[in-house]
């Protein structure tokens, strides 16, 4: 065998053995944020604090399998919508990290006044990462990197949970 045919099989094995790596990688990191199962929540505040003049609260319950605004619900209410935002309980988490001042500080998660809270367990929102654009959120004592999706929730005001006639 010559030194070229050699050197291009030592090379294939490589690219196996990293691609194997990668994967064996991706799967032990692949994890939702939560395990709470979506149907155990029963009560929701969005808090935008940082995004709105002043503090913006909306807040739902859940009323005979039905989410309603907690302080007026007669508002049909998106039933979708709020099963869309629930599902940050089970997203992909693409990294997690410490807990620390530190990481908390630089993902600007510290003072964060931008949440959910869900059955009294909070979902701070950080900072984007410059990279990918995912953005870092702090819940139950684990920080994690996730699609950017779930912040649009922050940003929205009541009509956009509101039901609309079909």
């Amino acid at each position: 065998m010559t030194a070229i045919r050699k050197f291009n099989i030592v090379l294939i094995v490589l690219v196996v053995l990293l691609a194997a790596s990668n994967l064996l990688l991706t799967e032990k990191n692949n994890k939702p944020v939560s395990d709470i199962a979506t149907e155990q929540i029963s009560t929701i505040e969005i808090n935008a604090g940082e995004i709105t003049f002043g503090s913006k609260i909306m807040a739902f319950n859940k009323t005979n399998n039905l989410w309603v605004l907690r302080n007026d619900d007669s508002i049909a209410i998106d039933q979708d919508k709020i099963k869309k935002l629930l599902d940050i309980l089970n997203t992909h988490s693409f990294r997690q990290f410490e807990n620390t001042q530190e990481n908390r500080v630089a993902f600007k998660l510290e003072d964060s006044k931008n949440y959910y809270l869900l059955n009294n367990k909070k979902i701070v929102f950080g900072t984007l990462d410059p990279v990918d654009q995912n953005r870092y959120v702090l819940f139950d004592n684990q920080i994690h990197l996730i699609t950017d999706y779930y912040y649009q929730f922050l940003l929205a005001d009541i009509d956009f949970f509101k039901a609309t006639a079909k």
